[in-house]
């Protein structure tokens, strides 16, 4: 908590070590614990033994007790969750060189929050740079992208770490919506979106819950671009309604989906899943679950990570009685074979909740970012099917990047 009132008082060093000198601060302090800090300068050239002595009063009409202490120990204040500086996502370089690590603080002569990426080396745990860009996104190697925002368009550029070399990638694009790159960063992948209109005659009827959102109805168009030979394609139309899930790590496959309303079964949401091999063309159809979650293609991309709840899959994850209505909310962990359909519950019986998951790329092992009760906390599933809680440093993390 700050406190109100400093004052300093800086002499000349005297060789004379029994001479007292005092220097007086007024504090206007509130209720609450309040950090006092206390420095005291000197000459390196100073000789003898100088003693500090603090010592605190209150005035005769104020009854509050005062009570110091020298704990270390350093308590959150309403002060502190606004003006500490925030972390809002990390994310490691595909070389695994740099870390970017996204910081929000409140300004408060602005009245707005200023969003900085602090780059750190690995090797070291140093920062090296501090960038203030939007859209930031690791290309590969130390090369990093990021938008830019004209009055109706924006532009995609890319630069480097090492070199601090700018170039534009894309320039003047309508309706952005997103964009990301392949891991071996030769293809860009971007949409654009199409205003639907929402009202006819005057009025708009709901086709569901989510349809309140505003924007909800509009629909997007996304593009392939050969960053090697600069030609673009579409991949999706804007009447086909796909979104973009998964890339997989050879580059060759998108993981797709399309979701909707089924007002007469429950959860009345449902999504489709599809595979686009980029080598033949082809959309291929796999497989339509109600209330699915985040689906990813595993690192051999024989196999696709799905989370979602115990019924997601012909009640496959269900372990409540037959009587009782299983709580879809409970996400679990899926795999879905691509080449037989066979489909595996992966957290049947872990009790808790997956918010996120990440395939361990040196074995057949997935980390687990949970949701357990009042935290989260991640554990690690064995290709066993064995489950290990990983001791953090802290008792709630966020987003975690494996």
């Amino acid at each position: 908590m700050g406190i109100e009132g400093k004052k300093s008082n800086i002499d000349a060093p005297d060789p004379d070590t029994t001479i007292t000198k005092t220097v007086t601060v007024p504090l206007n302090l509130e209720t609450g614990k309040t950090l006092v800090i206390i420095k005291v300068l000197s000459l390196a050239k100073a000789e003898g033994e100088r003693e500090l002595k603090v010592t605190l009063s209150r005035p005769a009409d104020v009854k509050s007790e005062l009570i110091v202490s020298t704990d270390d120990v350093s308590y959150t204040s309403f002060e502190r969750l606004l003006d500490d500086p925030k972390i809002q996502g990390i994310s490691i370089s595909p070389s695994g060189e740099y870390s970017a690590v996204t910081v929000s603080k409140r300004i408060k002569s602005k009245a707005t929050n200023e969003r900085s990426i602090l780059i750190f080396e690995n090797s070291t745990g140093k920062q090296i740079r501090t960038i203030k860009v939007q859209g930031f996104k690791w290309v590969t190697d130390d090369i990093y992208a990021y938008t830019s925002f004209g009055t109706k368009t924006t532009s995609i550029h890319a630069s480097s770490i090492k070199k601090g070399e700018v170039t534009t990638i894309l320039e003047g694009i309508e309706n952005f919506s997103s964009f990301f790159f392949s891991t071996d960063g030769n293809k860009l992948i971007y949409s654009i979106y199409k205003e639907v209109s929402e009202f006819e005659n005057g009025a708009k009827r709901h086709k569901g819950l989510q349809d309140r959102w505003d924007g909800w109805r509009n629909t997007s168009k996304t593009f392939l671009m050969d960053l090697k030979s600069g030609t673009s394609s579409v991949l999706i139309n804007f009447d086909d309604n796909l979104q973009i899930e998964d890339l997989s790590d050879d580059n060759n496959r998108l993981l797709l989906s399309r979701s909707d309303y089924d007002l007469k079964t429950r959860p009345f949401a449902y999504s489709d899943y599809f595979v686009y091999n980029f080598s033949t063309e082809k959309l291929d159809s796999l497989f339509r679950v109600f209330y699915g979650g985040n689906g990813t293609f595993s690192k051999d991309g024989k196999s696709i990570f799905l989370t979602g709840g115990p019924a997601l899959f012909g009640n496959l994850g269900v372990t409540t009685e037959p009587d009782l209505i299983p709580n879809d909310y409970n996400s679990l962990l899926y795999k879905y074979e691509i080449s037989s359909g066979k489909v595996t519950c992966l957290t049947k019986e872990f009790d808790p909740a997956i918010s996120d998951y990440y395939p361990d790329e040196n074995n057949e092992g997935i980390f687990l970012l949970t949701t357990d009760r009042s935290y989260k906390n991640v554990y690690l599933r064995s290709g066993s099917g064995g489950f290990t809680k990983i001791d953090m440093p802290v008792k709630s993390s966020g987003k975690s990047q494996f």
